[in-house]
């Protein structure tokens, strides 16, 4: 359980004074009889409008368990706002397996300030810690304040789902200012990838890859998922777009035969609902069945039909982000893919 320790200052702290506010909370929870740990292994910097807030900050917190960071949260108000900043410290401590804390600090800006976040930012970077950048915001490379802010950090953590448009995957960065980037996106459609690629773990349900000629997803409102997932097949099976709209694209299979990947908008809070690729005789479809479950369902030519139901595993945020933090690699499928992606787009009329 983590409970947390805030300042007693009721107007906040300034930016200036974050430091020295931080030394006091830790003189209230540290003492030579109950010595604290100050659990830091990075710097998380997380970037977000002040609306979302509180769901950062829960996110935060249930990640400080396995992730102790110091956490500095950049809140941006309103850019046509007048200049204002504020800052507060926190200490997120837990008792379990041994006492120890995390640190968590908020700086609001609107206005003008929002040009110093950067600056503010570095001033509380700790030498010898890598440092992660967690932008909550649509992904945009061309943002003065992402550039800065990459700058600043080792590996760069994005969501696609942000973006308004799918165009915008277009423009997806790969790399920022040279540091490695992820996309919580990306880790959502993971147990979507794998169970499609289950579905032809059999060398004989391989052989009918050749006769797929239709691939259809169906997506709630983040479309961006269903492109993503569009791109990593056609990166994985060597397909080449020919054309695309908003509905679809067509592509080149590897012989030569030509595929047709469809998108489905549906009434659903999942980002895929269901994937289905199909052509004569065959039929490979995969699809949520709950919150907590998928089905597999295999249909081949003289064959009995095949079912498979799996278990999902924890899909919150700060899962998903749990599980990229563990990660030391940069993913090269991720990159195939959305190169994939944007040569569909490039064919878009």
């Amino acid at each position: 359980m983590i409970e947390t320790v805030s300042s007693e200052r009721p107007d906040g702290a300034a930016v200036e004074d974050i430091e020295k506010e931080l030394v006091n909370l830790w003189r209230q929870v540290s003492s030579r009889e109950k010595p604290m740990l100050r659990a830091r292994v990075f710097t998380l910097l997380v970037v977000t409008r002040v609306e979302q807030e509180a769901m950062m900050a829960e996110c935060v917190v249930q990640l400080a368990g396995r992730h102790p960071a110091r956490n500095v949260m950049l809140l941006l108000g309103d850019a046509d706002a007048e200049e204002s900043v504020d800052a507060d410290v926190t200490l997120l401590c837990s008792m379990r397996p041994y006492a120890r804390c995390a640190e968590q600090i908020r700086i609001t800006a609107a206005g003008a300030a929002l040009e110093r976040l950067p600056a503010a930012a570095r001033s509380l970077l700790t030498a010898n810690l890598s440092v992660v950048l967690w932008w909550t915001l649509p992904p945009d490379e061309d943002d003065v304040l992402f550039q800065e802010l990459a700058q600043l950090s080792d590996r760069v953590i994005i969501d696609s789902s942000a973006l308004e448009e799918v165009q915008g995957l277009r423009d997806l960065p790969s790399e920022a200012q040279g540091r490695r980037v992820s996309d919580l996106n990306w880790i959502r459609l993971g147990h979507w990838r794998e169970s499609i690629a289950q579905c032809f773990d059999s060398p004989h349900h391989r052989e009918y890859l050749s006769r797929v000629e239709e691939v259809t997803i169906e997506t709630g409102q983040n479309r961006a998922a269903g492109w993503l997932l569009a791109g990593w097949l056609a990166a994985r099976l060597c397909w080449e777009a020919r054309d695309g709209s908003a509905e679809g694209v067509e592509l080149a299979g590897a012989n030569g035969h030509t595929v047709r990947v469809r998108f489905e908008s549906k009434e659903t809070e999942y980002a895929v609902s269901g994937v289905t690729l199909a052509g004569e005789e065959v039929r490979f479809e995969v699809r949520r069945v709950s919150e907590t479950c998928m089905q597999s369902i295999v249909e081949l030519p003289g064959t009995p039909r095949l079912e498979q139901v799996t278990m999902l595993p924890d899909e919150t945020e700060p899962a998903l982000l749990s599980r990229e933090l563990d990660r030391t690699r940069g993913d090269r499928i991720y990159r195939e893919a959305v190169e994939a992606v944007r040569g569909m787009l490039e064919r878009w009329q």
